[in-house]
């Protein structure tokens, strides 16, 4: 692609674990039903705690139990309204692990407020990608709804 008009961003601690139920899955679905499809981005910034560990006896470090990335993949596509997951099959859904110490953030349960890593010049140029994301950003939250009339 040439790049996106517009990236919408949305920081969600443990996205892939919500309920399908959750609000955000909604937000998402009405920002794909009224942006621009073939030009707009979407930027999922989520964090990476592990519900499900399992110790390995050589060693007793902690591993993943299944392949974390293609997890939270699945678990968001499950999850995804019809139009949003359009927009995951178009290519113009990246998804992020954030990390939280790199930017302060309080947990990874609770990323709290985005106006941390936001004030640090460094988030905006190792998040976004200068070739695909607009410099127009639309910041969104689980309780967000987009519309026109």
């Amino acid at each position: 692609s040439g790049g996106c008009s517009l990236t919408v961003l949305l920081l969600y601690p443990r996205l892939h674990y919500t309920s399908p139920k959750n609000p955000v899955w909604q937000t998402l679905e009405s920002v794909a039903a009224n942006v621009p499809p073939e030009t707009t981005c979407f930027l999922l910034q989520t964090s990476d705690c592990h519900p499900k560990r399992q110790r390995r006896s050589d060693d007793n470090k902690v591993r993943d139990t299944n392949n974390f990335d293609d997890d939270i993949t699945q678990r968001i596509l499950s999850k995804a309204r019809p139009r949003f997951q359009k927009m995951i099959y178009l290519g113009n859904v990246r998804l992020t692990i954030l990390n939280v110490a790199k930017y302060h953030l309080p947990s990874c349960y609770d990323l709290y407020s985005a106006s941390y890593p936001w004030t640090m010049a460094s988030y905006w140029t190792d998040e976004f990608d200068d070739d695909t994301d607009a410099d127009l950003v639309l910041n969104v939250q689980s309780d967000s709804v987009l519309c026109h009339f």
